[in-house]
């Protein structure tokens, strides 16, 4: 694998910028997966109280969030920037707290943040097979898109993921798949130097 120059959170940055700059702002106009939300009828915390479940979670502190769920609050919450609670978890690579959010009760597994991101999406561009594999098991939906037509198999691939990208294709991630940029996942792999992702995605018929 060669050393990509560019960080991760980086190339997400430019990647995003250069595809999706339209289709961002009407996702900031419209945030549809609020109105799933809207329907739980558990209870929901106010401004400082979600500020402070989202911190533990960003920090891993699942006994913390365990604590929040106990006592009757909705797994179903949405941070500032549009994110769920799993969302966060996967994107940071905590798997103990993946799995005690999915083992709530209504827990959509394939809700998109402002951005179209789901769990999966995040988890592919990290690398978390771990994190990756709950969430398929969980019924993610491994070729879901978001506004720019990029795939989770896309952003594995565009960070020169190996094992994720091999986990993808194995659970049935459509490797011909093209964003609205014309791009695949074997083109935006070989962008970034990764050119063992590269041919396996070329390979995968």
């Amino acid at each position: 694998m060669r050393f990509f120059k560019l960080t991760s959170v980086r190339i997400l940055a430019l990647f995003v910028l250069s595809l999706a700059a339209a289709s961002l702002i009407t996702a900031w106009l419209n945030p549809s997966p609020v109105a799933v939300v809207a329907r739980d009828a558990r209870k929901k915390p106010g401004n400082e109280l979600l500020t402070v479940i989202f911190d533990h979670a960003r920090n891993g502190e699942t006994e913390a969030v365990k604590m929040y769920l106990d006592s009757g609050y909705t797994p179903n919450i949405i941070s500032p920037r549009g994110d769920s609670l799993l969302i966060v978890a996967a994107y940071h690579g905590y798997p103990d707290l993946v799995k005690l959010v999915l083992a709530q009760p209504n827990v959509p597994v394939d809700f998109q943040n402002k951005m179209g991101f789901t769990a999966l999406t995040g988890a592919s561009f990290k690398g978390f097979t771990d994190i990756m594999q709950q969430l398929i098991a969980a019924g993610a939906t491994v070729n879901h898109r978001n506004m720019s037509g990029q795939t989770s198999l896309m952003f594995a691939s565009l960070t020169g993921r190996f094992d994720a990208v091999k986990l993808l294709l194995n659970s049935g991630a459509n490797a011909k798949a093209k964003d609205t940029a014309g791009n695949d996942a074997a083109a935006l792999a070989a962008q970034q130097g990764a050119a063992d992702v590269a041919a396996v995605l070329a390979a995968h018929p």
